[in-house]
């Protein structure tokens, strides 16, 4: 059974009042991550590692930048590899829902193009026939992480249908990684882009409890990004306004995008490792 794991309320408060003291500021040129090679992404073209880690999902764990002239932020699943020593193979294609996921939305015309600036591989079809083939030639991977669903709702008529939506077919996806692999699988929830307003967070709280109960299904571990944003939130000078604490990146002073900062990666990372690092404890 899958175990949502929980965070130490001091460590995360620690690492927000570090991060208001400008004390931590992760940047992809000074963390020490360990990358897959850019490729055309055929997976059988690479050989098996011990040490694999496979990342899934939409723009959050891609690393996403709204700002397209700058270097891509460091993303989660770049600090959870370089502290858990894996070899990250990164999968995660921006603006994915599960329905393209899996392929039963037209696919790209040049698949998940991540441009030659990024570290992530580049691959034809549907990203979870990516992870199949990756999987299916790569035995002795050591971890796989999925974070998608939140775009099912932006796609959606009704956040219900985009529940229904998320609930089916991470049933697909989940099912499919687990007949191919039986290692450690971590599945991220989404955090709040403002634990104000009381609407859009208990949307993103059903969204969370259809993606863990999911998970359970197959018994995957739980990284809990909502919590944790909420406790780094929790203590920034606006109180559950994230992008007052500096997890996510500034448009302008007072605006932020959805999308997380070198330091909302390193609070995700730090969910995702406690979930491993407790699967390997079980």
């Amino acid at each position: 059974m899958a175990r949502t794991r929980r965070l130490s309320g001091v460590a995360l408060t620690i690492l927000a009042a570090c991060a208001l003291l400008g004390t931590i500021v992760p940047t992809a040129a000074g963390s020490t991550v360990s990358r897959s090679t850019p490729s055309s992404a055929h997976a059988g073209q690479q050989s098996s590692q011990p040490g694999d880690y496979l990342s899934l999902g939409d723009s959050v764990p891609f690393g996403f930048s709204p700002f397209p002239n700058r270097d891509y932020p460091v993303s989660f699943p770049d600090l959870v590899a370089g502290s858990l020593h894996l070899r990250l193979v990164n999968a995660a294609c921006p603006g994915e829902t599960t329905t393209r996921l899996i392929g039963r939305e037209q696919p790209r015309p040049r698949g998940c193009d991540t441009s030659a600036r990024s570290p992530h591989v580049n691959y034809p079809g549907s990203q979870l026939e990516y992870a199949i083939s990756y999987l299916r030639s790569h035995p002795r991977t050591g971890l796989v992480t999925l974070m998608v669903g939140a775009n099912d709702l932006f796609a959606s008529a009704s956040p219900q249908q985009g529940l229904q939506t998320v609930r089916q077919n991470l049933t697909v996806i989940l099912s499919a990684i687990r007949h191919h692999y039986r290692g450690p699988l971590v599945v991220v929830t989404y955090y709040s882009t403002d634990y104000r307003n009381r609407t859009f967070s208990a949307i993103t709280r059903e969204l969370n409890a259809v993606i863990g109960a999911e998970a359970r299904h197959v018994g995957a571990a739980v990284a809990d990004g909502y919590r944790a944003f909420a406790l780094v939130s929790s203590v920034s000078p606006r109180r559950g306004d994230p992008c007052a604490a500096g997890l996510l990146i500034h448009l302008t002073r007072q605006i932020c995008d959805n999308h997380p900062t070198p330091l909302g990666a390193a609070v995700l990372a730090l969910t995702v490792d406690a979930a491993f690092r407790d699967e390997g404890r079980r």
